[in-house]
């Protein structure tokens, strides 16, 4: 006779209903498939005869004679005993084992108890060979839509026909104005919209080669839109808006008709999209977005890498990252493939790119740009707000673009756009002092001493200018992080598991995603030993927020984030500040492959995104042998200082920049200060490298489309 020790089924019938229970829709399918089998085990205990439970020794309380469960015929008892049986199903389990199962398998269905184990075995391992046939098959037609969209990019890159030295020349001369310089042009019709939409068609496609920055392209729409404008102007003799001809570049995940919006995955991969507001908006101002840019995969990651368009890399440094996840943006405006762009930014996607790539860049007020048609992984999250904005090589081409997009025409757009606040052009034209305050470490992650000094050298300047500064201790730092993660993951990562599924898994997003399918038992064993044994409290704790959690703790987590925000409007007002400024990140530009364990290094940009302050980065200085050389190695030594330890080696000219944050609703604000900065720091560095690559473009000899 088979027989199992009681205790030992106890507990993993036990456990296996607690994990069935509480983490199950964070396990991997074969897990489920056995707390599946278990659970039928406790189902069949439930509706087990009694005759059956007395013949191998259940006794119930109170004990009933054999003959009193045998003969019982009314009803009641029968609903009764039923009861009492049902109520100890898990008991029978934790007595009997196996030898209940096989008694009742040879009694009433007459089954050898070996038969129907090897039955059961074969069943189970049929289906889930079939479940892994299904999957590998799903992930080859993935595999194959990705392909197809890739190929499609790539021949519309390659159709653009290669210009004549003649047309080279004329390409030189445009993209060497910068943005108000190219728009009096355009208005004035001495340079036609379709000459600079088609300069930089081929600038991006230049850039494309080097570092893999488009996504989806729509250079033909764009020509005959530019003809369309060009041909009105003609006739009537005036630009069809503020914008009049001026290429724009757009962030993949927002919505143009025509093209897709994948995020990064196959499964968004021809799909049709509508105009987004934004692209509406901008459309009646005159612009001509002519193609999109790379994302991360899913968009939470700051590192632009996606199993469908690839890798993107920094202008700067080919070795390292440009960032995300607005990171295509961010390396062709870098490399002088388009005059401007329009990112997104829910934990820094803006800031972050123009930090690794030396840009300007603003996150406005979530509710200032309207989001409609734009595409997200997690639909319905709210807790952490997005925004759209504008990533440019000055701060007035962001207030250029801030002055169409802060408009009525979007508000009548989309009604869930926030209050109808128009570009402030007074405040942001403004000579009155500002009173600034100005953090170089948070207290929870540590920056590099290039980003440390470019804080310093941001409020020198501002002091010398005559600007009040003062130095402002950031509180509750770890506490906002903590809520961050606690709220963005609030479902489980459902959604974000749900986006992976049958892909292709980058790198980039390898250990979110690991934690994140791990059930809680797990995450609380990785947490307790980072905390317990290794000391890493920082780690342990942002781990420990991951994970499903129940409409109650996120409104009491809601209401925490509330009173971390209020504190830090109380102490801005009582000292009086109109803007703070920050690093603009940790960090210069990382290596390729190794942001996956980098996430807490980003304090410095979501805190602004938890507590929806708008705020942009300002580029000052580039990284010095100095700054190497008064590097120490950071104090917690886990495994994010270790990594940011090795960003720092061999970083010497990467760009680093100061993020200028403001209270909400205040933009305007916040890029007068960005517009100070830049008048007295202003970062040449930036337009040399645009010049260098725009000057080998245009060059007959340099690049062949």
């Amino acid at each position: 006779m088979l027989f199992v020790q009681p205790q030992f089924v106890f507990h993993v019938v036990s456990t296996t209903l607690f994990l069935r229970k509480s983490f199950f829709f964070n396990s991997s399918r074969p897990v489920r498939r056995v707390v599946d089998f278990f659970y039928l085990l406790r189902k069949i205990g439930n509706s087990f005869p009694k005759h059956v439970l007395l013949c191998v020794g259940f006794k119930t309380k109170p004990v009933a004679p054999q003959h009193a469960l045998l003969e019982s015929s009314s009803p009641v008892k029968r609903h009764q005993n039923k009861t009492c049986v049902g109520a100890m199903g898990l008991n029978l389990i934790e007595r009997l084992g196996l030898t209940a199962v096989k008694v009742y398998l040879e009694s009433r269905l007459g089954l050898s108890l070996r038969v129907t184990c090897y039955v059961a075995v074969g069943l189970f391992g049929t289906a889930f060979a079939w479940r892994r046939l299904q999957q590998r098959r799903l992930l080859m037609h993935s595999r194959q839509r990705a392909a197809r969209k890739l190929e499609a990019r790539n021949a519309a890159v390659a159709s653009f026909a290669r210009p004549t030295t003649e047309q080279l020349e004329r390409f030189r001369h445009i993209a060497f104005m910068n943005i108000p310089q190219l728009l009096i042009a355009l208005q004035r019709g001495e340079v036609s919209a379709e000459d600079a939409v088609r300069t930089y068609i081929y600038l991006a496609c230049a850039a494309q080669q080097e570092f893999n920055c488009l996504a989806d392209v729509m250079f033909t729409e764009a020509l005959s839109h530019a003809r369309e404008l060009d041909r009105i102007l003609a006739e009537t003799g005036k630009p069809v808006g503020p914008l009049h001809g001026l290429p724009i570049s757009i962030k993949e995940n927002i919505g143009i008709s025509g093209t897709d919006s994948t995020v990064g995955t196959s499964g968004n991969c021809f799909l049709e999209r509508e105009d987004a507001v934004l692209i509406q908006v901008i459309r009646e101002a005159g612009a001509v977005p002519f193609t999109k840019t790379n994302v991360p995969q899913t968009m939470l990651s700051f590192e632009t890498s996606n199993p469908v368009y690839g890798r993107t890399s920094n202008p700067w440094n080919l070795d390292r990252t440009c960032g995300g996840s607005s990171g295509g943006e961010g390396a062709l405006i870098a490399a002088g493939g388009s005059p401007v762009g329009i990112g997104s930014d829910i934990g820094g996607s803006i800031r972050i790119p123009c930090q690794f790539c030396g840009l300007y860049g603003i996150k406005p007020t979530s509710s200032r740009i309207a989001l409609a048609g734009s595409i997200a992984v997690m639909y319905g999250q709210e807790s952490i707000a997005s925004s759209l904005g504008p990533m440019g090589t000055s701060v007035e081409d962001l207030a250029i673009l801030c002055r169409v997009l802060m408009s009525e025409k979007q508000f009548r757009r989309d009604p869930d756009c926030g209050a109808p606040l128009p570009f402030n052009n007074d405040e942001f034209a403004s000579t009155n002092k500002l009173k600034v305050g100005y953090y170089t470490y948070d207290g929870f992650f540590e920056p590099s001493h290039s980003c440390k000094r470019a804080v310093l050298e941001a409020v020198e300047a501002l002091r010398a200018k005559g600007h009040t500064v003062i130095e402002f201790d950031p509180p509750n730092v770890q506490p906002a992080m903590e809520a961050y993660y606690y709220m963005l993951t609030a479902d489980g990562s459902g959604q974000f598991l749900a986006a992976l599924r049958n892909e292709d898994i980058d790198p980039s997003i390898a250990t979110q995603l690991s934690l994140n399918k791990a059930s809680g038992w797990i995450r609380f064993a990785i947490s307790f030993g980072m905390r317990r044994i290794l000391g890493w409290n920082r780690m342990a704790s942002l781990i420990d927020c991951l994970g499903a959690k129940s409409a109650s703790n996120v409104w009491l987590r809601q209401y925490a984030r509330r009173e971390l925000r209020r504190d830090y409007v109380r102490r801005w007002k009582e000292e009086g500040l109109d803007i703070l400024i920050t690093p603009g990140g940790s960090l210069p530009a990382a290596r390729h492959g190794t942001t996956k364990d980098l996430s807490p290094s980003l304090s410095y940009t979501m805190i602004w995104n938890l507590f929806d302050f708008p705020c942009g980065n300002v580029p000052i200085t580039l990284v010095t042998d100095q700054d190497l050389a008064l590097q120490q190695p950071r104090k917690t030594q886990d495994t994010v200082d270790r990594i940011a330890d090795v960003t720092d080696v061999d970083s010497v000219g990467l760009p680093v920049g100061v993020q200028v944050v403001a209270l909400p609703w205040q933009d305007e604000k916040a890029l007068r200060g960005m517009q100070e900065l830049e008048s007295l720091l202003p970062f040449t560095a930036g337009d040399d490298l645009r010049k260098r690559f725009v000057g080998a473009y245009t060059t007959s000899s340099r690049v062949s489309l």
